[in-house]
């Protein structure tokens, strides 16, 4: 039997420090069919804090410039 169902999208987390430029970024992602962005924050650290307690995300989109860890 052939499967019609299509394949799940690929999860995304987005790291950001600027808030609306995270939103915008999170809404455009969302807006390609095969891409979801599941979380996003404003931090390194507490992306990896929520990564030491849910499955890894397959693709991580972080800012290089953060205060405190950087991408």
């Amino acid at each position: 039997m052939i499967s019609t169902s299509a394949p799940a999208p690929v999860s995304v987390w987005l790291i950001e420090d600027h808030t609306d430029f995270r939103r915008m970024v999170a809404w455009q992602i969302n807006q390609i069919a095969d891409l979801r962005c599941t979380r996003a924050f404003s931090t390194c650290e507490e992306a990896l804090s929520v990564l030491s307690k849910e499955p890894a995300p397959e693709v991580i989109l972080c800012d290089v410039g953060l205060p405190g860890w950087t991408g």
